[in-house]
This record gives C-alpha cells, structure tokens and sequence, in this order.
C-alpha cells in the first residue's frame, strides 16, 4: 500500500492511495469498511474517519476527515487486512460548529 499526501481539504487532507500488487482492484465500499487507521508518534487521541472514492482500478482517493485538532505532526499506521502504509498528517485546527455558525 502506497499513501501519498495530496492537499489540505477543509475538514482534514486527502490522500491517494494505491493497493499493491496491481491486481487489487477492490470495490471502495470495502475501503471504506475496512480502512483502519493508528496514531504512531505518541498522539494520546486523534478523532478521525475515512471518506474513500475509487479513482481506478487499484488506486483510491482518501479524504482523513478531523473530528478534532492535531497539535502536532503526526503519523497514521493505516492497514487494511495484511496491507500496511503510513500517512502523515500535519497540524491542522477545525473551526468549533459554533464559529462555524458566526
């Protein structure tokens, strides 16, 4: 499994993602069910979810949607069964729903 950083989105960053070997070429809805992601660098708790989109055959776009602020730099341990790669994930502060409103 290959991440790559690909920009800042409102909610959070989106990712590409690419399954290797090229033969998997898995329904997004799998993805999205089965995506697990871990903080490495010591990050007490990071509140996340995944919005995934099929791009093509075995290559995925991953919006990491924030619950909550990042701090620090950190790192995501992702994996989905056997597969395993890592995402980085820059500071980022989420607006509370309340300034959203203002």
């Amino acid at each position: 499994m290959i991440i790559e950083y690909v920009k800042s989105i409102p909610e959070g960053y989106q990712y590409k993602l690419t399954l290797l070997p090229l033969a998997c070429n898995l329904d997004q809805s799998i993805l999205q069910n089965n995506l697990k992601g871990i903080p490495k660098s010591g990050v007490l708790s990071l509140s996340f979810t995944f919005r995934v989109t099929k791009l093509s055959a075995n290559n995925y776009q991953v919006n990491l949607i924030l619950n909550s602020n990042v701090y620090q730099i950190t790192e995501l341990e992702v994996s989905l069964y056997y597969l395993k790669g890592n995402m980085i994930v820059p500071k980022k502060f989420i607006p509370s729903p309340i300034n959203k409103s203002l």
